[in-house]
C-alpha cells in the first residue's frame, strides 16, 4: 500500500466514483455533524484542493499540521487548537469508512460530561482490542490489564468534550505521540472513559486488498453513484454488440461485456473485445485497449492499461499496477 500512498493520499484514495474523505464527510452530515476541520499533512495541498472541488458545501476548516510526521496526536492537537471551543467534537479519521448508523449511535449514546465515549464493535476482525473489567468498566486500549476480557475492537472514532484538547497537549509534552496512548493514560490516571458497542460494516483502509473489499462492499450495496456513465448491478451483464458513445465522453466499443457489480464513470473508452467484471470500478477519463479483462480491480487516475492485459484484484493508478 505505501507505494500506491506514495502517489495519492490515502484520504484520496477511490471509493467508487468518490474519495474516502468525500464519502466520510458525506456520511457524517448524514449523521447530523454540520461543521469539519480537517488536519492535513502528507499532500496536505493536493487535499485541501481536492475538498474546494468536490462541491461538499458545508463549513470545512483545512488546517495545515506542522510536525505531522511526530504521529496523529500531533494532527489532532492542531486540529482541535484550530477550532473555537465547543461542547463535543466527533473524532475520526480522514480515510475511514464507516457506516452512519455507528456514528449516529455513538453520537447518540455520548453524555454531555462524558470525557469520552469511544466505538466498540463486538465483531470487528480488525481494530485494536479493547478491555473491560468484571463490571464493564473500560480498563485497557490495546492491551489487557489484571481481571480485563475483551469486548471487541476500538471501531477507529470516538466523541469526547473539548477539554481533551488539555489532556492531549499535557499527553505530548510527556513524550506521547498516538491517541490510543493519551487513553490509557488518561484510564490508568483514573479518569473514567467510556464505550458503546456498535456493530456494522467498516473498514481501516491499510492494504490493496482492503482497499479492493471496500470498493467490492461498495458496489455490492444500496449505494447509488451520481455522475456516473455506466452502472451495471450484481447478477446483471451489459452486452455492446457496436460502438456506443454515452455522456460526456464515454465511449465503449463494440463486443464488450461488462459483468455487475461495475461503474464505469464519464469519460472512460472501453476498447473492443473488453471484459468487464465483476466488481470493477473504471474512473478518471482512464483508457482500457482492446481485448482487455478486468475483474476485482480498480482503475482511476486517468490510467492507460495496454491491449490484452489480464488483471484481477488489482489497483491501477497513473497507469501503474499496485497489488
Amino acid at each position: 500500500m505505501s507505494a500506491l500512498t506514495n502517489s495519492v493520499p490515502k484520504p484520496l484514495l477511490p471509493c467508487v466514483q468518490e474519495s474516502l474523505l468525500e464519502h466520510l464527510m458525506q456520511t457524517l452530515n448524514k449523521a447530523g455533524v454540520s461543521l469539519f476541520t480537517v488536519g492535513v499533512g502528507w499532500h496536505g495541498e493536493e487535499v485541501a484542493r481536492h475538498i474546494h472541488h468536490s462541491g461538499f458545501h458545508h463549513v470545512t476548516e483545512v488546517v495545515s499540521v506542522e510536525g505531522y510526521e511526530t504521529g496523529p496526536l500531533q494532527t489532532l492537537v492542531t486540529a482541535l487548537r484550530s477550532i473555537a471551543e465547543i461542547d463535543d467534537v466527533l473524532v475520526v479519521p480522514a480515510d475511514a469508512f464507516i457506516p452512519v448508523s455507528m456514528f449516529r449511535e455513538i453520537i447518540h449514546a455520548h453524555t454531555r460530561g462524558d470525557l469520552v465515549t469511544l466505538a466498540v464493535d463486538p465483531n470487528a476482525k480488525q481494530g485494536t482490542p479493547v478491555y473491560v473489567d468484571t463490571e464493564n468498566r473500560l480498563t485497557g486500549i490495546g492491551t489487557p490489564t489484571n481481571n480485563s476480557h475483551c469486548v471487541g475492537g476500538a471501531a477507529m472514532f470516538f466523541v469526547a468534550k473539548y477539554d481533551i484538547v488539555d489532556r492531549c497537549i499535557a499527553a505530548q509534552r510527556l513524550g506521547m505521540t498516538r491517541v490510543v496512548e493519551v487513553l490509557n493514560w488518561l484510564l490508568s490516571d483514573g479518569e473514567h472513559i467510556d464505550y458503546r458497542l456498535t456493530t456494522g460494516t467498516w473498514f481501516d483502509i491499510d492494504t490493496i486488498h482492503q482497499l479492493l473489499a471496500l470498493n467490492c462492499h461498495v458496489l455490492r450495496s444500496d449505494y447509488i453513484p451520481t455522475s456516473t456513465a455506466i452502472v451495471v448491478r450484481e447478477r446483471d451483464t451489459l452486452h455492446f454488440g457496436q460502438l456506443v458513445r454515452l455522456g460526456r465522453g464515454t465511449v465503449v466499443e463494440s463486443n464488450v461485456n461488462i459483468e455487475g457489480p461495475c461503474v464505469v464513470t464519464e469519460g472512460c473508452h472501453i476498447g473492443q473485445g473488453c471484459h468487464i467484471g465483476p466488481d470493477v470500478v473504471i474512473r478518471d477519463r482512464s483508457i482500457l485497449m482492446d481485448s482487455c479483462a478486468i475483474s476485482k480491480s480498480v482503475i482511476f487516475g486517468q490510467s492507460v492499461v495496454p491491449a490484452h492485459t489480464k488483471l484481477e484484484s488489482a489497483v491501477i493508478y497513473k497507469s501503474h499496477v499496485y497489488r
